[in-house]
């Protein structure tokens, strides 16, 4: 029926290489959780009172009696608890419960390089800047379980932060924590109990032209919003930052990493929520989508995230689809195809794009026919088949099956 689309799964997508984080993913039980010797952050050790450094560790004597941190039985070990809902720490690894500890030490004490030990809020903005260097590197390649302890870090420090930060390079570092840490359901809704949507949002606002503010900006608020699978209650409380990313775009249009992380997070915010898409259309965010694909044209991260966030607008609202047919998105889509056949998220997306254009958008069929968008299909579909006798090797059922659909919705329009 015209005017309705359905496509299955319409929100998953697979990421460039470029954007994959690395990490295994374990089973959260006991049976997962690393042999003895227990780690310090478990039975015997004070978790369930109050987080105190060894007087071995390397920068002396603890500073959780600071009027900046929360007495000894509100501290961060407790915080920890109450965040997992858990009263030890013995269902989770040794690696997980190492790098809790590593995160905090350094913001309660810094690095263990300074000479005296002092916490992450009394620190100078370039003191600051490096402490959080070094919690990136700290978080950097966090499991699923992992990512869940360290973010209970995470959320009680951002509770503490002061709405603008002094720098960008501060900035920057709690944006580039912030999406390391919600590589998981569970770790991103502690996050977003931290206000850390509200404050990704403000910074990137604050710092409109600095390129690392807004790359890790948008990837964090993409990662916030559920990544490839965003709820309805995510994409609300992400609702404020639509702006900001199509300013992103707007501003920084031959930075490939802006591009595609903002093309990602829009594609997020806009699967199945017409408001947003509203607020898309009404700020000319096709055009601006239209001339990421055009600029970026060679850049697969930005091809793959500019795709699927025209493939979910295009799935939705009428006039998205007379728009994109009027800037001329079905030149656009099908020499992406011609151009990266080869590559199954880009080409996947571009066939979707075609079978909701060609079958609900009226005339679109025709250009597309005029485009040569059915010699692109037939020459990715032959490379897709994994047919010896075609000399291909590389098949994909899913990938078959959407270019058969695009192929029909062109000839019967």
């Amino acid at each position: 029926v015209r005017g309705t689309v359905t496509v299955s799964r319409m929100s998953k997508h697979s990421l460039p290489l470029s954007h994959v984080t690395t990490g295994r993913s374990p089973a959260w039980s006991s049976q997962s959780s690393s042999p003895a010797p227990s780690p310090r952050f478990g039975p015997g050790h004070g978790l369930s009172t109050s987080w105190t450094r060894p007087a071995s560790g390397p920068n002396g004597a603890s500073t959780r009696s600071s009027a900046m941190y929360p007495p000894k039985e509100t501290g961060y070990a407790t915080a920890f608890v109450a965040a997992m809902g858990k009263d030890l720490y013995t269902d989770y690894s040794l690696v997980a419960c190492s790098k809790a500890q590593a995160l905090t030490e350094l913001f309660l004490d810094g690095s263990a390089n300074d000479a005296v030990p002092e916490m992450f809020f009394e620190k100078p903005p370039e003191g600051q800047a490096q402490i959080l260097r070094e919690a990136v590197g700290v978080v950097d390649g966090c499991d699923h379980e992992a990512a869940l302890v360290c973010a209970g870090v995470l959320h009680d420090v951002l509770k503490l932060l002061a709405d603008s930060m002094a720098t960008a390079q501060i900035a920057a570092g709690f944006m580039e924590l912030i999406s390391k840490l919600s590589c998981c359901k569970e770790s991103a809704e502690i996050l977003r109990g931290a206000a850390a949507v509200e404050r990704v949002v403000t910074q990137m606002e604050a710092f409109p032209m600095d390129h690392n503010v807004q790359i890790h900006g948008c990837w964090a608020i993409y990662c916030l919003a559920g990544r490839s699978t965003p709820w309805k209650r995510w994409q609300d409380q992400a609702s404020r930052a639509v702006p900001g990313l199509l300013a992103a775009l707007r501003n920084h249009s031959r930075n490939g990493r802006i591009q595609a992380n903002a093309c990602a997070a829009l594609g997020n915010l806009v699967f199945k929520h017409p408001g947003h898409q509203q607020q898309v259309l009404a700020s000319e965010g096709l055009e601006l989508l239209l001339m990421a694909l055009e600029i970026h044209s060679k850049d697969e991260s930005v091809l793959v995230f500019s795709t699927f966030w025209m493939r979910n607008m295009a799935a939705e609202l009428e006039q998205n689809r007379t728009q994109l047919c009027v800037l001329g998105a079905t030149l656009q889509i099908t020499k992406t195809l011609q151009r990266f056949y080869t590559s199954c998220p880009i080409a996947t997306n571009c066939v979707l794009i075609m079978r909701i254009l060609a079958g609900n958008a009226d005339g679109a069929a025709q250009q597309l026919c005029d485009d040569g968008a059915a010699e692109a299909i037939i020459e990715a579909m032959s490379f897709h088949s994994g047919c010896p006798h075609l000399g291909h090797t590389v098949a994909s059922q899913s990938f078959l099956r959407e270019g058969c659909g695009a192929l029909v919705a062109i000839a019967q329009s």
